[in-house]
């Protein structure tokens, strides 16, 4: 029996076809999710011949294992060359991936010899509201859930970024307490303490763990003579 790679080839008629590959994790908050996604994503591929590309379900992938830490599946997609297996990702990703609640799907195989593009592609699902992050030299997009004209899916550092100044009441007229608490201090007593019965509208801290202590900024409001 002729054996390749070690793998035993039976002496009957068999076909070969050389063919591009891609296989694509698929996360989301829960594992029937992830499964769902992966599974519909994977539909109508047994072959190349009637359909656009080869398809199937490959493994569960744990939290511990996915690019995002959360429960994963991956699958694997066959084109008969990149041009057709770059469409095929982009329409089973973006019809069956993307559609599915709470997922995010990731290149599962890494640089190769040829590589298709499909984020860059299922980002104008985005509206001009997507939006890009490169991390560890690899391109992430971030593509909102879209209702009607409305943005309801998506946070941006912007976004974190005004909600902060918000809590800073940076831009608004009152009073800020800025104070730092050592590590071996109680952090809520000292700020009940330095307050000499200020209010505090909101509350914002930051360990620091080089200095081995707390930033803590405070909006406050009253008539304090003074805080200590």
């Amino acid at each position: 029996m002729l054996r390749v790679n070690g793998v035993e080839i039976e002496d009957t008629f068999a076909e070969a076809f050389k063919m591009r590959a891609a296989r694509a994790i698929v996360t989301a908050e829960t594992a029937g999710w992830a499964r769902t996604a992966a599974t519909l994503a994977t539909g109508y591929a047994t072959s190349v011949i009637g359909c656009d590309a080869e398809a199937g379900l490959e493994a569960d992938v744990p939290p511990g294992e996915t690019p995002d830490g959360r429960p994963g599946v991956s699958f694997l997609v066959f084109g008969v060359n990149a041009a057709a297996l770059g469409k095929a990702l982009v329409n089973r990703i973006g019809q069956c991936v993307m559609t599915c609640p709470t997922t995010a799907c990731f290149d599962g195989l890494g640089p190769g010899e040829e590589a298709v593009k499909v984020g860059g592609m299922l980002r104008f699902f985005g509206d001009g509201h997507q939006a890009s992050k490169k991390l560890d030299g690899r391109r992430y997009w971030r593509v909102p859930v879209m209702d009607g004209e409305k943005v309801v899916g998506i946070l941006t550092e912007s976004d974190l970024f005004r909600a902060l100044c918000g809590m800073l009441g940076i831009g608004e007229k009152g009073a800020r307490v800025q104070m730092t608490v050592r590590d071996d201090a109680d952090l809520l007593q000292n700020i009940r303490g330095r307050l000499n019965g200020l209010a505090v509208r909101s509350l914002v801290t930051v360990h620091d763990p080089r200095r081995n202590a707390w930033d803590v900024v405070m909006r406050v409001r009253g008539r304090a003579a003074k805080v200590s």
